[in-house]
Formats: C-alpha cells, structure tokens, sequence
C-alpha cells in the first residue's frame, strides 16, 4: 500500500511517517522547500530494511507537483496546515481550505480510495466548558480564531466528499503532545513554566482535560487509512483518561524538573487585558507577521473544560491495542529530551 502524507516533516506528520513505515507501507512524505527534513531522512536510510519512504518537496498548490506524487497512491493523510496565530483570514483559508480542495481534486482524479484529514476539536471549540463531547456536537454560529474557522470550514469539504470511489473521513486530536514538538501548545506550556510566566487561572475549580500522546494520534490516522469500518464521518481522538489540567501542568513540571506554578491570578483581571490585545492585534502588521501574546483562544485552553468521546474511534477505528499508556508515554517523552541535551537545550528550540 502506497500513502501519502502532506505535512511529513512536522510533529505529527513525521510520527504518522513512522507509523506508515512500521506496518509495512510504502510512504511518499511531502514537505516544503525550507522543511527541515533531518529526521525523516534517517529514515531512508536502505540498511534499515524498511519500505520505501520518498521526500519529495515542494507546494501543495502546485498542480504539476501534485499530480507527480499521486501516481499509485492508494490513500492521503492529510497533515499540513497552518496552525499559528499568525495570518490574516486569507492566508488561513488558502493554506487549509484551498489548498484541502485542491488536493481532495486531485485525489479523486487520480483515482485514490482514502482521503484522511487531520482536523482538530477545535473546529466546535466554544469558551465554555465541554465534558464528554461527542462528534454529533454542532460547529459554533462563531469560532474562536481565523485557525478553527479555516479548519472547520476544509473538514466540512472533505467529509462531504466522501462517495464510494472515494471514503473520507476527519480526525480530530486533541492537544497533541509528545517527542519532537517544537512548537505546539504543550511545548510552549512547559516553556513558561521554566520561565515562570505561567499563573495558575483556574480560579480554585478542577479544569478537566483531553490530551493525546504523538503517536496515538498517529496510530489513529494511520488506521483511518486502512480500516474498512471509516465512512465519511470525523472522530475524535484522545488519550484513554483526562487529566486534571492545573495539577497535571504541576506534575509535568516535576517531571522535567521544572519549578512549579504556585501564584494564582483570578481570571477576572486578566479577561479585559487579553480582549484589549485582541482587539490591539486587528492591525495588519501584528496579525499576519506576530503571534500574539494572549488570546481568548489560548485562554479557553487552559481555563475550560475539555473532554471528548472517543467511543467511536474506538469502535471503528480499533484503537486500543495501540494507544500508548500514559506512563510510558511520558517515559517515552523524558528520554527525547535527555536526548536533545536536557531541558534547557529542549525549550530554547521551543518557539
């Protein structure tokens, strides 16, 4: 079996290469000009004894591209995306609705069977607390950011072409954590914590969370490659148990030998500040070239409730003789970092 995946030199994206690779598929892995590709290339290594993995770079928006790497592929994962806070509407919604479009086109003309979208539960993100949501729950009348919007928008096109030539399908993972992340939202938690710019906003309530370990959420796009039960719906994926998120954070720091987040701030005083930064950050200049420090968005992640449902997954997707339990998860992430040179080294790669 021959897979596609966009994306493949990012955090998820490299781990669904692995997962691809370690059940014997042939992988075309596409990653952009500038892409760091360190990783993926020990993994064309021939001595390995491994199925082939091709890089081929290049965009997405290219047709001539595009089309050269279709041939023979028999499914698409579809991890590339822009994720940042960074952007104007137009350049969200070229990078994750447009070129999505583009590339379930030239799917189907190239006669490929599965189109596997990477989404995000972001796409019904709401600031208020979600316990146990489950995918029957409704896209908001107003999403949080240009980013759920764009995401929302692209899983809506992919789940709406699925057909019998072509079975779609969207996974949604949620806060995505684990060995080589750079830049994603647990990183950058862990590197405020070393920096003490954290403070405890739960306002003395239990924050419940979903998280989900790198390579679960990869197992689960790989197995919604293959397996015969997907049809044309999304699922959310997650690890088994939620956390309780302000603890949680605590015990990660210990883990990492990080100081702990000790000062609390009540939430109340920091709402007016992070809706005046927002409304700071409508100029053109900050919102298409700087990340803003603070968003209602990023608030919402760690001040709300997030739980999901992940019976169907289960059910479809059979997850559970792959899910990685937490505490060889976490063993799994500590090694990494001793390996990059500890936590210092690891958290000033962080960006």
């Amino acid at each position: 079996m021959k897979i596609l995946v966009t994306g493949g030199s990012g955090f998820l994206g490299s781990h669904i290469v692995d997962g691809c690779v370690s059940r014997g598929y042939e992988v075309i892995a596409t990653v952009r000009q500038r892409s760091d590709t360190r990783y993926l290339e020990t993994l064309t290594n021939p001595q390995l004894n491994a199925p082939p993995i091709s890089l081929r770079r290049g965009e997405l928006s290219d047709v001539d591209f595009l089309q050269a790497v279709m041939v023979g592929v028999d499914a698409v994962i579809h991890c590339a995306a822009r994720v940042s806070e960074v952007g104007d509407w137009q350049d969200f919604y070229h990078d994750n609705v447009a070129l999505t479009n583009h590339l379930l086109a030239q799917a189907q003309k190239n006669g490929v069977r599965r189109f596997v979208y990477v989404s995000s539960p972001s796409v019904v993100a709401e600031l208020c607390d979600q316990i146990n949501i489950n995918e029957a729950y409704p896209y908001p009348r107003k999403f949080l950011n240009y980013y759920c919007h764009s995401k929302a928008l692209a899983e809506q096109c992919v789940l709406k072409h699925h057909s019998s030539a072509l079975t779609t399908c969207a996974i949604r993972p949620r806060a995505v954590w684990g060995p080589r992340d750079v830049s994603g939202p647990f990183a950058k938690l862990l590197k405020k914590v070393a920096h003490h710019k954290l403070k405890d906003l739960s306002n003395g309530r239990q924050i419940h969370s979903s998280l989900c370990y790198v390579k679960n959420a990869a197992a689960a796009c790989v197995k919604a490659a293959t397996a015969q039960t997907v049809s044309g719906q999304a699922y959310f994926v997650t690890d088994p148990e939620p956390v309780d998120l302000w603890p949680f954070i605590n015990s990660m720091a210990e883990a990492f030998e990080l100081p702990r987040v000790t000062q609390r701030v009540p939430l109340k005083w920091v709402k007016p500040l992070v809706s005046f930064i927002e409304a700071i950050w409508q100029i053109s200049y900050l919102q298409r070239n700087i990340p803003p420090p603070v968003s209602h968005y990023g608030l919402g992640l760690i001040t709300h409730s997030a739980t999901y449902d992940i019976a169907a997954a289960n059910r479809d997707l059979d997850l559970q003789a792959d899910i990685i339990p937490f505490s060889d998860a976490l063993a799994e992430y500590q090694a990494w970092v001793k390996h990059q040179g500890g936590i210092a080294a690891y958290l000033d790669m962080v960006c």
